[in-house]
């Protein structure tokens, strides 16, 4: 236990820090598995919508000091190119069975 009541105070402005860092990284976890569903999915406009949400929550977090700056950018980037990706690509084609006559 801390013997100086600046250090008790300390102990328990990192602990409330802790439960709200916690917290809000969970939930970009969160937001973040939900927005690859929706591209596996191939819903793009639902997608975005997600994008935009989970864009909102990365700049508080970095507002906050949770997450670095540049650590920030670069998340916003690559799920800002994954939605740009999804949206191009065309479906798949079915794989071709061995022994299948078609030409690809």
């Amino acid at each position: 236990m801390p013997n100086k009541r600046a250090a008790v105070k300390a102990m328990r402005q990192s602990a409330s820090r802790h439960l709200r860092n916690v917290r809000t990284t969970s939930e970009l976890r969160t937001l973040t598995k939900k927005f690859e569903q929706l591209l596996t999915a191939r819903q793009t406009d639902q997608a975005r919508g997600q994008l935009m949400e989970l864009l909102k929550r990365i700049d508080q977090a970095k507002g906050k000091g949770i997450l670095h700056p540049n650590a920030a950018s670069r998340k916003k980037s690559r799920l800002a190119a994954r939605l740009a990706h999804a949206a191009t690509a065309e479906p798949r084609a079915p794989a071709l069975v061995a022994g299948d006559s078609r030409r690809a």
